[in-house]
């Protein structure tokens, strides 16, 4: 066992969350630790909403919300949601576009919030990571151990003096030691390790839906993102082209169904979350699907699209928010972020309330640690979870309601899942069925993914169903952001 380090706080996850709560405690001027398994950060982008109230911490963090301001995508391509069948002007193509800003005025690329001194920001997680870590580094009271795995504690107390001593392990040299602090922070995401060594468990809904998400480069798609106009008529029944650039699509298309987020329009990136309903998921077949990928995005867009597939996973969807964010048997162990809450997507509620929940306990840890523990630490930490318990729970149900609220379209044309559902059973199992060697042909594979999305043609040709979709667009019956 190596050198054991000394910190008031320990800190594991180098998440968004975790680096603002250590970002917080800096400022606090109480020393922390912060440690990841992971040597550098993931590209691929995820979580991009940042809400008021986030931006507002960021505010206090050294005016961090003005780098995101500045390094974020123009409002021009992000203020919008599109529902569609195809990236194209035909008949249908384009089902409606929705304005989440109509109600802001703009100035100079910038909106108005008159609710709060920092407005809402796109500016995905992948991005917001690096420069909370170049913030970091910056940090007087806060040391950085990337590359550094977390793998159990022990909880000592001893004439009054109660500590958490955790044993950790270099990841490239199997060099073990031990850090002693005051407090342990779990900000380590969904799979929590730390949430494992406390034996806290979710409730709630363990998988929504079970999704498959690529993330992608192509510029040639961002080119025609940027290029797409809706003809609407206006008030004088003129006809008139209105920009439909948009921040998410929602793509009811004979040849694919899903929701695509356009993180950045210059580089190109795009990710696109793609339902499964078949019951295992984990059979699903990740390479046949990379290969189908692209000619499935070019039929959207009717023309050829280059694109380059950086990651494909299967990910399963939950909405499940823990009794308990703390360790009531040492009262020294805390849960944040996706260790304490797991939330769908919609809404971009769930990375929000791990920063929300950062800055409810950075506060409190810095009043008790400041005071010489003279103050009730059950007391403080027992207001923070009650507190951020009801938060997680709000937040939770509207993530649940945003997610049937993005169903309502595919309902109103009489989708059909359970086809899905037997298409992806037929190509998990068709070796069961299919000699190998045809198997082995593209083509056949080709030939059964189209045949399970025959149904759905006929469904998007059928005229009163679009306008039915059409009609429910204007009314605004689409995903609600904030």
């Amino acid at each position: 066992m190596g050198v054991i380090k000394r910190t008031q706080v320990l800190i594991v996850g180098m998440g968004p969350v975790g680096m603002t709560l250590s970002n917080l405690l800096n400022l606090y001027k109480v020393d922390n630790i912060i440690v990841d398994k992971l040597t550098q950060f993931s590209p691929i982008p995820k979580a991009h909403y940042i809400s008021n109230r986030s931006m507002e911490i960021f505010r206090f963090c050294n005016n961090l919300d003005q780098e995101i301001y500045r390094l974020q995508q123009p409002l021009e391509f992000w203020r919008r949601i599109t529902y569609l069948t195809y990236f194209n002007n035909c008949k249908f193509g384009i089902l409606g576009t929705k304005d989440e800003f109509s109600n802001y005025k703009t100035i100079n690329g910038y909106y108005l919030d008159l609710d709060s001194q920092s407005g809402v920001a796109n500016y995905d997680q992948s991005k917001l990571n690096n420069l909370l870590y170049k913030h970091l580094k910056q940090c007087k009271y806060s040391q950085i151990m990337l590359g550094t795995s977390w793998k159990g504690y022990e909880f000592v107390s001893k004439s009054g003096k109660e500590k958490v001593i955790s044993k950790l392990e270099k990841t490239n040299s199997n060099l073990e030691f031990t850090i002693e602090s005051d407090f342990l922070v779990g900000a380590d995401g969904a799979k929590s390790q730390v949430r494992k060594a406390i034996n806290k468990s979710f409730k709630g809904h363990e998988s929504l839906q079970k999704l498959l998400n690529i993330n992608f480069i192509s510029k040639d798609l961002a080119k025609v993102c940027l290029e797409l106009k809706q003809e609407i008529i206006d008030e004088c029944n003129n006809i008139k082209l209105v920009p439909t650039t948009s921040m998410l699509y929602f793509i009811l298309n004979p040849s694919l169904i899903g929701v695509m987020v356009l993180h950045d329009i210059s580089q190109g990136n795009f990710v696109i979350h793609i339902p499964l309903v078949s019951s295992s998921s984990e059979k699903f077949d990740l390479d046949f699907f990379k290969h189908i990928f692209p000619s499935l995005i070019s039929q959207v867009c009717k023309k050829n699209i280059n694109l380059e597939v950086k990651s494909i996973e299967t990910w399963n969807m939950s909405a499940q928010v823990l009794d308990s964010f703390v360790d009531e048997k040492t009262n020294r162990i805390v849960l944040l972020g996706d260790s304490a809450h797991r939330l769908p997507p919609s809404g971009g509620f769930g990375m929000n309330l791990g920063i929300q929940d950062s800055l409810n306990l950075a506060w409190r840890l810095a009043f008790v640690l400041k005071n010489k523990y003279e103050v009730d630490i059950k007391k403080q930490l027992n207001e923070f979870n009650v507190e951020r318990i009801q938060h997680a729970q709000y937040a939770c149900n509207n993530s649940i309601r945003n997610f049937y609220r993005s169903l309502f379209i595919p309902k109103a044309i009489g989708l059909d899942w359970k086809i899905i559902s037997s298409m992806q059973k037929l190509i998990s199992n068709a070796d069961k069925y299919i000699p190998n060697k045809i198997l082995e042909e593209k083509p056949v594979m080709d030939y059964i993914y189209k045949l399970g999305m025959f149904r759905f043609s006929k469904i998007l040709r059928n005229e009163n169903k679009m306008e039915k979709i059409k009609m429910l667009i204007q009314v605004s019956l689409v995903l609600q952001l904030y």
